[in-house]
C-alpha cells in the first residue's frame, strides 16, 4: 500500500518526456502527501483516483466472508478539490472509459 504514486514520481523522473500514470485504488492517508509532492516538483503525471472502499480487505470479505462487509465502505474527498489545494490545475474526475492513453 502506499506504493503507486511515489513508484510513478521515480518513473516520471526518469522518463521527463514521457506522459506517466497513477491509478490509486488504495491508501487514502498516503494521497495526500503524494500529492503534495507531485505539485511542489510540478510533475505532469496523470492521477486518477478511486477511493469508495478498502479493496483488498473487501475482497476478502466476498471470497471468505460470504460479502458481510465491516468497516470497508470509506468516505473519500473530493480529490479533485483536493488537487487544487495543492495548486495542481486541470483536476478532472474522469471514469476510466473516458481515458485515451497513447
Amino acid at each position: 500500500m502506499g506504493y503507486s504514486v511515489p513508484a510513478a514520481m521515480g518513473v516520471q523522473a526518469g522518463h521527463l518526456g514521457e506522459p506517466v500514470w497513477v491509478v490509486v485504488g488504495m491508501g487514502l492517508p498516503d494521497e495526500h502527501a503524494g500529492l503534495a509532492t507531485i505539485a511542489q516538483e510540478r510533475l505532469p503525471i496523470k492521477y486518477s483516483s478511486e477511493q469508495r472502499f478498502s479493496g483488498m480487505v473487501r475482497q476478502w470479505q466476498e471470497m471468505f466472508h460470504e460479502a458481510r462487509y465491516i468497516g470497508t465502505p470509506i468516505s473519500a474527498p473530493d480529490f479533485v478539490r483536493l488537487a487544487s489545494s495543492f495548486g495542481i490545475r486541470d483536476a478532472a474526475s474522469l471514469p476510466p472509459s473516458s481515458w485515451q492513453v497513447p
